[in-house]
């Protein structure tokens, strides 16, 4: 569509700073460009006033944000756990009992954003396959087992926790752990021929 794409991930340890470093810059570039500046997790963030602002008022600083910045923002829902939660929950509860009962931790959104907010459900179980598949196609390992172990993982966890309890970015982690292992496999095989060479090097 010929539009800066800039996807900026939220979580609780996010500063301020940060946010406002991001929105100095795209404001900056969108003088000339048309950006797309999308915020994942808005509701996990300790600074969701400021993010409400931008979102319901478009405004930064006391100012309005250029016209040619889109914004876009993805939230966790605010929901309960239905199921008993595991012992390491039950230990959490007596510490944090309200958070422990939900399935994201979450902060609740200001009431100028709740008429922003749409509910597209949970991701069907053969868009969320295709989804996966395309996920481990795109890096160097590429092996559609891998895509249906990960899937079938999803499946069971929904089934043993909750329907909300995992998402796509779990498959993520896992891709990025298994590539590290792989990696590492590699490189330890490399270093054993370079290791088991010098022995004979020296042998001899």
């Amino acid at each position: 569509m010929e539009v800066e794409f800039k996807p900026f991930n939220l979580y609780a340890g996010i500063t301020e700073k940060a946010i406002k470093d991001v929105m100095e810059e795209y404001n900056e570039k969108a003088q000339n460009n048309k950006i797309w500046l999308f915020f994942d997790e808005i509701n996990t963030c300790n600074h969701i006033g400021l993010l409400a602002d931008l979102i319901a008022h478009r405004m930064f600083d006391g100012k309005q944000i250029h016209p040619n910045i889109r914004l876009f923002a993805a939230c966790n829902p605010y929901r309960i756990r239905e199921k008993s939660v595991s012992n390491v929950g039950l230990i959490a509860q007596n510490i944090f009992k309200e958070q422990s009962r939900l399935v994201y931790e979450v902060k609740p959104l200001p009431d100028q954003i709740l008429d922003y907010v749409w509910d597209y459900g949970i991701l069907q179980s053969k868009d969320e396959r295709n989804y996966i598949q395309i996920m481990v196609q795109e890096t160097e390992l590429g092996n559609p087992i891998l895509a249906e172990l990960l899937f079938e993982s999803q499946e069971f966890i929904r089934y043993v926790e909750e329907p909300y309890s995992i998402s796509l970015r779990d498959v993520k982690r896992a891709i990025k752990l298994v590539k590290f292992f792989h990696q590492s496999l590699l490189t330890r095989k490399e270093e054993s021929k370079k290791y088991s060479g010098n022995s004979s090097d020296i042998v001899t």
